[in-house]
Order: C-alpha cells, then sequence, then structure tokens
C-alpha cells in the first residue's frame, strides 16, 4: 500500500467529518463531505486502500461498536461506484462526475425518499456542496496520485 495515500486519505476523510459536523451547525444540514471523499479515493487508490478508506470513513462517521443502516449505506455506496468506474472504459473524470451526482441520489434515495420528494431544494444544495468538495478533491488527488503519463482531463 502507498504510505502517502493512506497519509492523505486519513487526513480527508477526519476534515470530511469536521466539515460535515460543521456544515449542520452551520446551515441547518450536512452535506456528505465523507461520502463524497471516498467516492473521490475510487479513482486513485488499489482494491485494499478503498476498502481501508471504506474501513475509516466508517469509523469517524460512527464511533459506536454497531453498524447502522446509514454507515451501511456510506460505505456501499462507494464501494459500487469503485467497481462500476473500473468497468466503465470513460475518462476518469466522467466516471468521477457521473458517480458523485448519482452516488449522492441513490444514497438519499436508499436513506428515505424525504429528501428528494419533500425536500428537493436541500437535495441540490447538497449536490452543489458535494460538487464543490468532490472537485477539489478530484483535482488534489489526481495531480497527487495519478499515474504518470495519465491526463485528468480529456
Amino acid at each position: 500500500m502507498r504510505s502517502k495515500l493512506i497519509f492523505t486519505g486519513c487526513l480527508v476523510l477526519v476534515l470530511g467529518t469536521a466539515l460535515q459536523v460543521l456544515s449542520l451547525g452551520w446551515l441547518g444540514w450536512s452535506a456528505d463531505f465523507v461520502l463524497i471523499a471516498l467516492l473521490a479515493f475510487g479513482p486513485r487508490a488499489r482494491f485494499k486502500e478503498f476498502i481501508l478508506f471504506l474501513l475509516i470513513g466508517a469509523a469517524v462517521l460512527s464511533w459506536r461498536p454497531g453498524v447502522s443502516y446509514e454507515i451501511l449505506l456510506v460505505a456501499g455506496v462507494p464501494l459500487f461506484f469503485f467497481a462500476v468506474e473500473k468497468i466503465f472504459p470513460w475518462h476518469v473524470w466522467i466516471n468521477f462526475i457521473i458517480s458523485l451526482i448519482l452516488g449522492t441520489v441513490v444514497f438519499y434515495l436508499l436513506l428515505g425518499q424525504q429528501m428528494i420528494f419533500l425536500e428537493w431544494a436541500v437535495l441540490l444544495k447538497v449536490l452543489f456542496l458535494n460538487l464543490l468538495w468532490g472537485s477539489a478533491l478530484f483535482i488534489f488527488l489526481g495531480r497527487k496520485f495519478a499515474p504518470r503519463g495519465e491526463r485528468m482531463f480529456v
């Protein structure tokens, strides 16, 4: 495993957790910074590294010994899109944007449809913040951990 990526991943997940808690206090709702961070590691991490990130992400979100349905979704949705990104032969950034948007929508569909059907304005704000956070992480991780010769955009 690549130690720099693991260290960076731990820092990003802790930062994502802090932003998620702060956004709840500041905005009254929280964006899914940890979920998006896990999705952002998909194009750059190997399978073992990605599983480690999923475990760390679940640990920073839920320090209790039991596993809740929400934590399973936070780990399961990125794992699904990790596999999907490896199958489809599009550019990395296209796969990432699609997985970011669909990952957020699928997460809220599986969590409960109230956010999508009743609070769609909040969902649009969450999607906007997720796109900002995800794009920043994608660019940062692409510059630091992309294989040599790989172009990030087209």
